[in-house]
């Protein structure tokens, strides 16, 4: 096992956190955006609908644009969750075969599968976060002795 492969998880939890941010900005500009509409008569019948023509010189609708890329954001969160979902059971299997010790097992899961501060892992395990991260620099050297 190496030290990439512990942090996939934190990295794609990462990449999360900045699409749903990206998705959030996306959000906030769409309500930004005045829609325009358009009275149409269609057989005799008159209906009102969204108009996303472009405007001026602009070949692309504002509201067509933003729509698109929230959409798209919301696509790649979709991925980026399902492949936390999958790599989350492969990570803890690999943490469990390398570190046989349990205090191990455990600060390396809360760590990179949960995602835990030094602070919170040494409150939960009921050690010091000074001791957390001896701890964890020494699992670190094991990592890089074993490839």
């Amino acid at each position: 096992m190496t030290f990439e492969e512990l942090n996939v998880v934190r990295t794609l939890r990462k990449q999360i956190a900045d699409e749903e941010r990206k998705l959030a900005g996306f959000k906030d500009l769409a309500r930004s955006v005045t829609p325009q509409f358009n009275r149409v008569t269609e057989n005799g019948k008159s209906f009102t609908c969204l108009d996303v023509s472009p405007k001026g010189n602009n070949p692309d609708s504002r509201v067509e644009t933003i729509a698109t890329l929230i959409t798209d954001t919301e696509n790649i969160l979709t991925g980026l969750r399902r492949r936390v979902e999958t790599e989350i059971p492969l990570l803890t299997k690999k943490i469990q075969e390398e570190f046989k010790d349990t205090n191990a097992q455990t600060l390396l899961l809360y760590r990179y599968v949960f995602g835990k501060h030094f602070r919170d892992i040494g409150f939960l395990m009921n050690y010091s976060e000074s001791r957390v991260y001896c701890m964890h620099g020494n699992l670190m050297k094991k990592l890089q002795k074993s490839t």
